[in-house]
């Protein structure tokens, strides 16, 4: 079996009660706006690249939330992901409508409340996103590895 290792920078953005997720066409989850962090690239500087590339906006890392491993199987290869999770600010506000710069991928705000729905992965997302927003701020660690 051929395995696939991921390092990602990823995105926690709210606004106006709202979390910024990505959703990749023709899947059925979603995930953190964010990408991969190059060989000799900071993550906080990936981070910043993938968002102007992804939506065409500025933005600030503000703070380091967590890390999330992640695998999953993906018919014959088997991904491996480690999640270095940032909270972001952006320009535009959560009012103005957000457009993807890429064909395979689209953004949409979501409610808290609607995590579960939205098929938000990694799982463990689902629980650390609510509870920083209820002003726990302990360093997040998770771990998906299957």
């Amino acid at each position: 079996m051929k395995i696939t290792f991921h390092l990602r920078a990823r995105a926690l953005i709210y606004q106006k009660n709202k979390i910024l997720l990505a959703h990749a066409k023709g899947k059925d989850n979603t995930f953190l706006p964010g990408g991969h962090i190059e060989p000799g690239e900071k993550a906080e500087d990936a981070l910043v690249r993938e968002i102007q590339e992804e939506l065409g906006v500025g933005s600030a890392v503000t703070s380091y939330l967590g890390t999330i491993e992640n695998s999953w199987l993906d018919g014959v290869i088997r991904h491996h992901e480690i999640n270095l999770i940032f909270e972001v600010a952006i320009n535009p506000n959560a009012g103005a409508e957000i457009f993807s710069n890429e064909d395979h991928i689209e953004f949409f705000w979501s409610g808290v409340d609607e995590l579960d729905k939205n098929n938000l992965l990694p799982i463990s997302l689902k629980k650390f996103i609510p509870d920083w927003l209820k002003g726990n701020r302990k360093v997040w660690w998770g771990s998906e590895f299957t």
